[in-house]
């Protein structure tokens, strides 16, 4: 199978393949050997003869163990033995993924999006700028008349954009089927992005945690949310959230993944 990553954590697979191989392939070298037969003919006054001769031709060829190679021995080896890596192929996902517990590999062909408050707001989205683009262009354009009524004024935006700098929205990409109420979610790491996330994409990843039905996963945190006991991060992840907040959370059963790989 020829893959089209969108995205591909080279430096977990490293680990992974490391481990799976016993130690880190740099390059694997090919050696190909072909022998060729011909015949020459001596047409003497006195006898006639025919003889044979041979030649050897000899190539060789040394291929780097690239991230693409890796990854197809460790999805042949998940599929040689897929007890042996706890790995999961999910097909009936209302059946196997209750089955994930902490350190479980997934393989699952799901719709992938950006959540729209992570478009909106998050490390790489463009509110920031924007934030600030606005705040340096509204007081040159009230000096030059311009109308610039129902635009926020200078003291709000700055307080917005204060805002966005002190809450935490990591890249995140949620993963979904119309045939299923589970989700997977993971963090994005844009090193590793080689195309936008979205679509139909084959999604791998080692499980982090997992959300139960009736639990909520906010995707966003506000300075000082994780403090409190155990118990009342619990309780917390166990109050449905507001209707007009709901998108800003993903709901139980989902699972969170450290992302290895997307593709088509």
């Amino acid at each position: 199978m020829l893959r089209q990553f969108s995205y591909l954590n080279t430096a977990l697979l490293a680990q992974f393949t490391s481990a799976l191989d016993g130690g880190q392939i740099t390059a694997q070298s090919h050696r190909d050997m072909a022998t060729r037969k011909g015949s020459v003919n001596a047409n003497l006054r006195i006898a006639g003869a025919e003889g044979g001769r041979e030649s050897e031709q000899e190539s060789q060829r040394e291929l780097l163990d690239t991230p693409p190679a890796q990854f197809d021995r460790l999805m042949q080896a998940a599929s040689d033995d897929p007890d042996a890596l706890g790995w999961l192929d999910v097909t009936q996902p209302d059946l196997e993924l209750q089955q994930a517990g902490r350190g479980t590999m997934v393989s699952w062909d799901c719709e992938v999006f950006v959540p729209e408050i992570v478009q909106m707001f998050g490390a790489n989205s463009q509110t920031r700028d924007l934030l600030r683009t606005m705040t340096d262009v509204i007081p040159a354009a009230k000096t030059y008349g311009l109308d610039t009524e129902g635009l926020p004024d200078t003291d709000a935006l700055k307080s917005m954009s204060g805002m966005l700098d002190a809450i935490q929205i990591d890249p995140i990409i949620v993963g979904d089927r119309d045939d299923t109420n589970w989700k997977i979610f993971a963090k994005v790491d844009p090193a590793f992005q080689l195309e936008p996330l979205d679509g139909a994409l084959q999604v791998v990843g080692k499980v982090r945690r997992v959300i139960p039905l009736g639990s909520w996963h906010p995707l966003l945190s506000l300075p000082g949310s994780n403090f409190g006991s155990r118990e009342q991060r619990r309780a917390q992840a166990r109050e449905v959230p507001a209707p007009d907040q709901e998108k800003n959370f993903v709901a139980g059963p989902a699972i969170e993944l450290d992302l290895l790989a997307a593709f088509a």
